[in-house]
């Protein structure tokens, strides 16, 4: 993987859902970039959920457009809270026009996201994201952070077994809460 200070190292990239504090998929790639993960990461849930979420949120940049499309597609009810990448403000004349023209040639699904995110609604969901990060610090916490083992199929072996105590842990927690 190659690493932001230009250099070439062994790395995993782990993406984690994460569903009521409970991570729900984890999957690690050797991919530095985290776009065109989400489906994957859909399709996951699915199978070991049996049910597709109704909404997702994910970071600025692990979703492309092209995906917000499909998703959309594939999936009818499911929303999608991304902010929309950062653009500068100061452009000339000419590139504003050129943005309001490729997005007027937009799909409706991205029309759509993209209003969703300019709302106060839409903000106040995305916000919530911060939970997932929780996992992350956990697992972290307990050791998640360099892998022993070499090979994508050994590496999932370690993520899971790093999830399935945070999942015990958490359900632990909640059955405390309520008691």
């Amino acid at each position: 993987m190659r690493l932001s200070d230009g250099s070439v190292h062994l790395g995993w990239n782990v993406q984690v859902a994460t569903a009521k504090g409970f991570i729900v998929a984890i999957e690690p790639t050797d991919r530095r970039n985290d776009s065109g993960l989400a489906i994957q990461t859909i399709e996951q849930i699915e199978r070991r959920c049996g049910a597709s979420p109704q909404r997702l949120l994910a970071d600025a940049t692990a979703i492309t457009q092209g995906e917000i499309d499909q998703l959309s597609q594939r999936y009818a009810g499911l929303q999608v809270y991304s902010p929309p990448p950062k653009e500068r403000d100061d452009v000339t004349a000419e590139t504003l026009r050129n943005r309001k023209s490729q997005r007027r040639h937009e799909p409706d699904a991205v029309k759509q996201w993209r209003a969703l995110m300019t709302s106060d609604a839409g903000k106040a969901v995305y916000r919530r994201r911060k939970l997932t990060e929780h996992a992350h610090a956990r697992m972290k916490n307990r050791g998640f952070g360099r892998m022993p083992v070499h090979g994508i199929a050994r590496v999932r072996v370690v993520c899971l077994l790093h999830a399935l105590p945070h999942n015990l842990l958490q359900a632990y927690r909640l059955r405390a809460a309520a008691a």
